[in-house]
């Protein structure tokens, strides 16, 4: 599954989301731990509302100069693709 937010984490370089509450598809996700982090995206360790514990990537538009609605839009078309094989 992929989302867009307009939340802005990675700007003083902590860590916002650990112990955040982020609603995703209007689903409330827990953010506990930060697991890595890559050029322009961060992956954590969330758990859903049902208890399941999931990865979540954040991508950082901010970072990416290029970045665009077009590529936020590609990039969640292949989240999309990958769902389908699972």
């Amino acid at each position: 599954m992929g989302g867009v937010s307009n939340h802005a984490y990675f700007t003083d370089g902590r860590d916002h989301l650990v112990d955040e509450v982020v609603y995703i598809h209007t689903k409330p996700y827990t953010f506990q731990q930060h697991l890595s982090a890559g050029g322009f995206s961060a992956v954590y360790m969330v758990k859903r509302s049902d208890g399941v514990d999931v990865t979540v990537k954040v991508i950082d538009k901010s970072g990416v100069p290029y970045m665009t609605e077009a590529l936020v839009m590609s990039y969640l078309t292949e989240v999309s693709h990958l769902e389908k094989l699972r």
